[in-house]
């Protein structure tokens, strides 16, 4: 009986094109036994690419949905932030007329709104850091303490978060004080 149940693997190294090898191969193997069939001839960058093509569809998965993720967290971040700093609007047309610069006004709206920020990248950073364990089999390739993916996200997000302060806190110390104050003013009626 032959133990081989499954058949045997033969592999040959090549300094030349390994495709051209095969019917080679095929004769020295057919000369030392005409009986045997010889199947599944690949080059091992065909085997690799069928034997990892699972582990790459999950990282490119991985990848369309993290950055989907990315895209979506920028968004709520920019929405939320801006939303906050719209409705600090009478106070920036306050602190306005009672004399307080326009720059400064900013300043202290961008500097609220990134400290604020910075809490909560450090929160984030330190859960992704603890939960990216769990996604260490699933990753090939890619440390799973990848240290361009750890500065990337929270520089980028940190933009988002400056533009979405600075841009409604720009237009908000734009606007005429005495303009904000009758809109407010209707708001209540």
């Amino acid at each position: 009986s032959d133990p081989a149940f499954l058949g045997y693997t033969l592999i040959v190294r090549t300094a030349g094109n390994a495709g051209a090898m095969a019917p080679a191969v095929r004769t020295a193997i057919h000369a030392l036994d005409p009986a045997m069939a010889v199947f599944n001839v690949e080059t091992i960058e065909e085997h690799l690419r069928s034997a990892l093509f699972l582990p790459r569809l999950a990282g490119t998965l991985f990848g369309i949905f993290g950055g989907l993720g990315l895209v979506l967290a920028a968004v709520g971040l920019y929405g939320v932030i801006s939303f906050s700093v719209e409705r600090r609007t009478r106070e920036i047309g306050i602190r306005i007329a009672v004399g307080a610069q326009r720059g400064a006004v900013e300043r202290l709206i961008v500097r609220q709104g990134m400290v604020l920020t910075g809490i909560a990248m450090a929160l984030g950073l330190v859960a992704a850091w603890m939960t990216a364990r769990f996604c260490a089999s699933f990753l090939y390739g890619v440390s799973v303490h990848d240290p361009v993916t750890f500065a990337m996200t929270p520089l980028f997000l940190s933009g988002v978060a400056l533009l979405a302060c600075l841009i409604p806190a720009r237009r908000a110390a734009g606007l005429d004080p005495m303009k904000i104050g009758r809109a407010s003013c209707r708001e209540r009626v």
